[in-house]
Formats: structure tokens, C-alpha cells, sequence
């Protein structure tokens, strides 16, 4: 099992040091672990509360750790918020020299709101909402040009006061043929992100349609912010790809694409 996406508290919001996560995975038969701190930049610096994560202190517990000898993979990335092009360019000064593996880049407002807070959620009914996020999730894509995967494409859901949360393809075609082409040009993978899934996963639709363009790249991770979330849900998310016709995940080191078969 791995799981791509995880933030250690090197991170300003998550719980647990890269020693427990690291700890914790072994325990948990995880053999690819990926740490994708944060970089939450906004359009004016820093986001408020939100400083940049301590990379350096992750290498150091990765290299005290020596994961390998214990039979455990461990990737570090950071996760960049796509906001505009200025944005991603301060983001990447931020990291330069930093020796990450891959960086995945992700939409977490819109027009400057949160997608994650009541505001969000007034402009419209659910398909309108999704619509717009999606949209502006393929306009921000050529902004981040260093990116490796798109971070959690239902982001727009997660937070959602909807009954029935699960973004669907046909709530956006449009934007999602374009979000999937430009990956699929740019070599860039999609992600499984398990963490708003409360009952059933979805995905299945999204997955299956990003297929028949010919995407081959595909990641998957539970966002978990403690040792306790990760690899949850995981096995769901490879079953749900499986589904669609994918044979193998895509972990990237050295920002280089590996393909590991789906067991």
C-alpha cells in the first residue's frame, strides 16, 4: 500500500512529527509513504497562520529514520496552493533547494474565498458551485507549470453542506476534459484523495472518462494530517482506479514517474 499525500507537523496544520507518521506506516503495511508539506502562499505573501512548512526539519527525521532499511519508501514533496502565477512563482523560491521528490499543486479558494467556508457555498446550487470550482481549477493549471499532480480535484466537496457531496463528471464536463487534457499533455497525474469521503468513495465516472483521453497518471493519498488518518481509505481508492482501467499508481522521486502495479 502507499499513500502520497500527507502532511507530518513540519506542516503549520497537522499533528504528528514525520517520526510517528513514519512509525505509524510501518505499522500499517504502507510501503510508499509521501510527506507533501505545505506552501500556502496568497496573492499579498504569506496566507495569515500559515507559514511555509519546516522542510529542513523533515529531511533530517527522513535521514535520522533511514526508512529503506526498515522496507519503507519515504518521498518529500510539498503541496502548493495554485493561486496565480505570482503566487506559484514565490511558492517555488520557497522550495528551490529544498530536494523534493514531487510537488503536488492544489485549488483551495476560489476569487480569494476559501472553498471551505459557508461564503463559498452561497453563490449558487451544487452544480454551479462545483462548476466554478473546477473552472478555475483549469485556468490556474498553467500557472504552477513545476507541478507533478493536481491535488484533490473534489476539494470543492469536502467542506460541502450538500447531502449528497460527490462530485460527479457530468457536473462539469467541460472543465474536467480540459483539467484532464492539459495533464495529460504536461505529463502530470490526477489524484485519488480519500479525505472527504465520509460514506461511499466516488470517483469512478471522473476516473474512467480521464482514462478514455489516454491519462495514465495517477496518484493517490488520504491527506491525513495525523498518524492515526493515514492510508485510510486507501485500498478503496486502488480498487475505484482499478475500476476505471488503471493497472498502476504513479509515485514520483526525484521528479521522475514511477509506475507501482496495483496488487
Amino acid at each position: 500500500m502507499l499513500d502520497l499525500h500527507t502532511h507530518s507537523d513540519c506542516s503549520y496544520d497537522a499533528d504528528d512529527p514525520p517520526l510517528a507518521m513514519m512509525e505509524a506506516a510501518l505499522a500499517r503495511g504502507i510501503g510508499t509513504l509521501g510527506f507533501t508539506e505545505h506552501v500556502d502562499l496568497d496573492r499579498a505573501g504569506v496566507a495569515e497562520g500559515k507559514a511555509p512548512a519546516d522542510f529542513t526539519r523533515c529531511k533530517r527525521a527522513v535521514e535520522e529514520f533511514s526508512p529503506e532499511g526498515k522496507g519503507l519508501t519515504v518521498l518529500r514533496g510539498a503541496e502548493v496552493s495554485l493561486e496565480d502565477s505570482g503566487t506559484s512563482a514565490r511558492s517555488r523560491a520557497l522550495i528551490e533547494g529544498m530536494e523534493l521528490d514531487y510537488v503536488i499543486g492544489s485549488v483551495h479558494s476560489v476569487g480569494g474565498v476559501g472553498a471551505y467556508v459557508p461564503q463559498f457555498y452561497s453563490r449558487g446550487g451544487k452544480r454551479e458551485v462545483v462548476r466554478c470550482y473546477l473552472e478555475q481549477t483549469a485556468k490556474l493549471l498553467g500557472t504552477c507549470p513545476y507541478f507533478q499532480v493536481l491535488g484533490h480535484y473534489d476539494f470543492v466537496c469536502k467542506h460541502a453542506p450538500w447531502e449528497d457531496r460527490a462530485v460527479r463528471y457530468r457536473d462539469a464536463p467541460d472543465a474536467f476534459d480540459a483539467i484532464f487534457k492539459h495533464l495529460i499533455t504536461h505529463g502530470q497525474a490526477l489524484e485519488v484523495n480519500t479525505s472527504a469521503w465520509r460514506e461511499h468513495p466516488w470517483g469512478l465516472d471522473v476516473l474512467t472518462r480521464y482514462r478514455e483521453l489516454g491519462g495514465e497518471l495517477l496518484s493517490a493519498g488520504s491527506d491525513a494530517h495525523s498518524a492515526w488518518e493515514l492510508g485510510n481509505r486507501i485500498p478503496e481508492a486502488l480498487e475505484l482506479a482499478k475500476g476505471a482501467g488503471f493497472r498502476y499508481i504513479t509515485r514520483f522521486r526525484a521528479g521522475g514517474p514511477e509506475q507501482i502495479k496495483i496488487t
